[in-house]
This record gives C-alpha cells, sequence and structure tokens, in this order.
C-alpha cells in the first residue's frame, strides 16, 4: 500500500505522544478491568490503517482523529455499561461520548453500534502540554458484540472479498447479537415466558437451597455462613448427595434431601447463637451432618471430598468414612 508522504509524516510526529498517552490509559483502565472482572484490549493505530481512515472522507482535520490510541472494555451484560462510563468520566476528560442507539439507523439494517467514549489525560495529574491533547477512544463492548467483532467483522469488511453475501451474514449474525444483548438485559422478564416443566435433578437442588436460605433467614445459620453463590451451593451439595445416597430411578433424590434437610435442623438445635462453627464452610458442614446421622457411609463415584482437619475434630465420623478426599500436597515434576 502507498501511504500519502504527508500522512507518514504527520504519523512520525505524533507516535511518541501517542504511545505515552496509550500506555497510560491502558494502565489505568486495565487495571479497572481487572478489578471489576472484565476484559480489555488496545492498540495504537498503524499508519496504513489510519491512512485507509482519512481516505473514507470523513474527517475535515487532524484534531478529529479521536482514535489513534483506541481500547475496549467487553462488560458481560449492557447493565454493566454505566458503572464503565462513570469510572471513564471520573479519571479522564471527557471529549464526547457516543452512546448505543443514539444515532439514526434504518430498523432493516444491523451494523456495530457500541458506546465510544471519547477522551483525554488530565492536566492535573502531572501531565501537560500534547499529551492533553492527544484524544483516545475506549468501546464499551458486550461479550456478545465482541465475539461478533472478532470472528466476522474482519472477515466481512477487511478482507479481501467483496460480497454482497459476506455483508449480509454479517448483518444477519450482528442482528443476532443485538437480541441476544436484549434477551439477556431482560432475563427475569424473559424467563417469565418460558414455560416450565419438572425435573428432579433442579426440584431438589431447590428444595436443598430454599431449606437453607430459610435457615440464614432466621439466624439458625450466621449470615456469614451463606455461600457466596446459593446456585453454586446447591450443585455442589446434590453432587454430594448423588456421589454418597442411592436415589429414585423416578423421583432422584427427593428422599435423601428430605432426610438431610431433616437431618441438618436437628443438629442446627445444638447450634443456637454464636456456637455454629466458623472453622468449617456451609457444605462441609453438611458432610458432617451427614455421615453423623448415618445418612452415607461411603462415596459410590469418582467424587473427592474437600475434608480438613477441622471437619475431622467437629465431626469424627467423616474420618471413618470410605471416600476420596482432596490432597493438599504439591507435588512438583
Amino acid at each position: 500500500m502507498i501511504i500519502p508522504p504527508a500522512v507518514e509524516r504527520k504519523h512520525a510526529f505524533v507516535q511518541a505522544y501517542v504511545e505515552q498517552v496509550g500506555a497510560r490509559v491502558r494502565d489505568i483502565v486495565s487495571n479497572f478491568c481487572e478489578d471489576s472482572g472484565y476484559a480489555f484490549l488496545g492498540r495504537v493505530k498503524g499508519v496504513a490503517s489510519l491512512a485507509e481512515k482519512l481516505e473514507g472522507g470523513r474527517y475535515k482535520q487532524w484534531s478529529d482523529v479521536d482514535d489513534l490510541y483506541a481500547c475496549a472494555v467487553i462488560i458481560p451484560t449492557l447493565s454493566d455499561e454505566p458503572s464503565v462510563l462513570a469510572f471513564l468520566r471520573d479519571r479522564f476528560t471527557e471529549q464526547a461520548t457516543r452512546a448505543r442507539a443514539t444515532s439514526k439507523k434504518d430498523p432493516d439494517v444491523f451494523r456495530f453500534d457500541s458506546t465510544r467514549f471519547v477522551g483525554s489525560l488530565r492536566d492535573d495529574v502531572g501531565i501537560s502540554g500534547p499529551l492533553t491533547s492527544v484524544q483516545f477512544e475506549v468501546q464499551i463492548r458486550s461479550a456478545f458484540e465482541h465475539a461478533w467483532s472478532v470472528s466476522t467483522h474482519a472477515l466481512a469488511y477487511k478482507g479481501g472479498n467483496v460480497g454482497w453475501r459476506h455483508k449480509r451474514l454479517a448483518a444477519q449474525l450482528r442482528a443476532s447479537i443485538e437480541q441476544l444483548d436484549q434477551v439477556v438485559l431482560g432475563f427475569q422478564e424473559w424467563t417469565g415466558l418460558i414455560q416450565e416443566q419438572r425435573w428432579h435433578y433442579v426440584d431438589d437442588q431447590r428444595a436443598l437451597v430454599e431449606g437453607f436460605e430459610s435457615w440464614v433467614a432466621d439466624g439458625s445459620i450466621p449470615q456469614e455462613i451463606a455461600p457466596e453463590s446459593w446456585v453454586r451451593f446447591g450443585e455442589n451439595l446434590y453432587s454430594l448427595i448423588s456421589a454418597t445416597m442411592k436415589s429414585d430411578r423416578e423421583h432422584g433424590h427427593v428422599k435423601n434431601v428430605e432426610h438431610l434437610l431433616a437431618a441438618i435442623a436437628k443438629e442446627l438445635e445444638d447450634f443456637s447463637g454464636n456456637k455454629f462453627p466458623r472453622s468449617i464452610s456451609l457444605l462441609q458442614f453438611c458432610i458432617g451432618v451427614m455421615f453423623k446421622a448415618g445418612l452415607a457411609t461411603e462415596t459410590r463415584a469418582k467424587y473427592c471430598a474437600l475434608v480438613t482437619d477441622e471437619l475431622r475434630s467437629l465431626y469424627p465420623d467423616v474420618s471413618k468414612a470410605k471416600f476420596s478426599v482432596f490432597d493438599f500436597e504439591f507435588e512438583t515434576a
């Protein structure tokens, strides 16, 4: 590709400034993403890409170019976007924000339309001169938008083929992505439209979680003992039951769940107030109660229980059980 000398000269002149700005923006935004659990990527625009962009005829002057450094924050759902914008506005000088769905667009057209924050570094952190005049762009993409961008956009718009079918397929995929984002955003509302069917695997886990949530609510189990995720706790406890107790072919573990909940209720009678053990997790407590009550004595599946000295001390019956336990030893090759 032949690049006009004027473009090369200007790009070379500002390159050092753009790289410095990019490094500072990358440090700030990527640290925020790491703390928030978001994905991050960034790049300094190359001279060939810059020349192609200028030849598109959409820019009047050099100062209009606002993405010599650009990065993207990939968020799980669109509901996370306001907090990202709040962070960017707090850390940088906002030049412009082009929010999604604010531009005019034919309802039959589907194209990339993520929110873009255009900013610059502030001069209140020891930065002045040319560095504060360099603008950069931060795209805020949903996980679905990012998947579409990296998997189809380059093929359809930056490849060597110009074809109606390429653009058509990319637009169809973009329409699907837009719909997925809206479904996720209204997840609770959409679930109400789904016809529910019974399945013992789900019913048993729901009964387990509801039982333990009620004990946390009434103070029988201290709030700090509650797991980070009740869904994951229900799955883990169900895996334990499946590995140690026989199930009914038709009704699953419904009787086992009832027996375990009854045993837990009886055990909780001895742990009123601050007597509930704080040295073991809630799932470990269930393991201890299960073997103490004789509901199980061994595992029949490839299941490794998380058994600690604290659990063995509180529930000696666990030491007599015939099952595999997690090995805390670290061995090097």
